[in-house]
């Protein structure tokens, strides 16, 4: 990217001359798609965390599928 393109596309100019450097540019476009990815992975985990508690309520008030599930895996499994 030459400093022709830079300075026409949209960006953020950050000043950190205590670091050493004079001029951090940070592309708009690049700070809001890693806005988006953090959004989109925030609701993902959501929805993880909400399909999660579901599953455990449901187990919670009758175990007995759950228990006849792993029951029937047990009988699939030879004992030694």
């Amino acid at each position: 990217m030459t400093d022709n393109e830079t300075t026409q596309s949209p960006h953020i100019v950050f000043d950190l001359e205590d670091m050493g450097k004079r001029h951090v540019v940070v592309p708009i476009g690049w700070l809001f798609d890693t806005l988006l990815n953090f959004v989109i992975f925030a609701l993902a985990l959501a929805l993880v965390g909400i399909i999660t508690t579901f599953v455990l309520f449901l187990i919670q008030q009758n175990p007995q599928p759950l228990v006849d599930f792993i029951a029937s895996i047990q009988a699939c499994v030879p004992h030694s």
